[in-house]
């Protein structure tokens, strides 16, 4: 009888410990993310984060409507996150060659995960709730990260595409830049 309570507990336990390794949360505030290289849209390898700082954004796929809608508001204010100094990349588990396909003039460097090890790091990877299972995709979350790798700000958008189809999420994102970051370039200071 003992027997079978402790191995009712240890089951209880593992449900629980499984539970909490499937659940979806993304990497946060405070979290110190490490450093990564990924093949790039523009060619090369891209390291993350840039000495200034970088706003990681990550998506499912990029023909799809909300991913391509999402990059294109990126797209539209990368003069103004450049100006800050600070980089912008976009994330996707396809191969480099599916992201320069679907993405030809694109201003932001899209990088291929294809392996899905950074979606994984910064808890990024969409999974099948409760059981775990992989999906082979990244969730569209959105990091804006220092130069030594501090996660600064975090969005989820989920499915709740609301600020990515209206524009709001980039403008949201250069907002925390503008209050979190420093500018390295010293006429920015003057001027603003």
């Amino acid at each position: 009888m003992k027997a079978m309570r402790v191995m009712n507990v240890r089951a209880q336990q593992g449900i629980s410990s499984r539970r909490h390794t499937t659940r979806m949360m993304a990497a946060q505030q405070g979290t110190l993310m490490r450093s990564f290289t990924l093949p790039s849209t523009k060619g090369g390898n891209t390291k993350v984060p840039a000495k200034n700082g970088s706003v990681v954004f990550f998506f499912n796929k990029s023909d799809t409507p909300g991913c391509k809608a999402e990059a294109d508001t990126f797209d539209e204010l990368y003069g103004e996150f450049k100006k800050k100094g600070i980089q912008v990349v976009g994330i996707s588990m396809e191969d480099v060659d599916a992201l320069k396909k679907s993405n030809e003039g694109r201003k932001v460097e899209l990088l291929s995960d294809a392996d899905g090890a950074v979606s994984e790091q910064f808890d990024s990877e969409l999974k099948i709730p409760l059981i775990g299972a992989k999906l082979g995709f990244s969730a569209r979350n959105t990091f804006l990260l220092s130069n030594k790798g501090e996660v600064l700000s975090v969005w989820q958008e989920g499915k709740s595409m609301g600020n990515v189809k209206n524009g709001k999420h980039a403008q949201q994102v250069l907002d925390s830049v503008e209050e979190n970051i420093k500018s390295s370039n010293p006429l920015a200071v003057l001027f603003s």
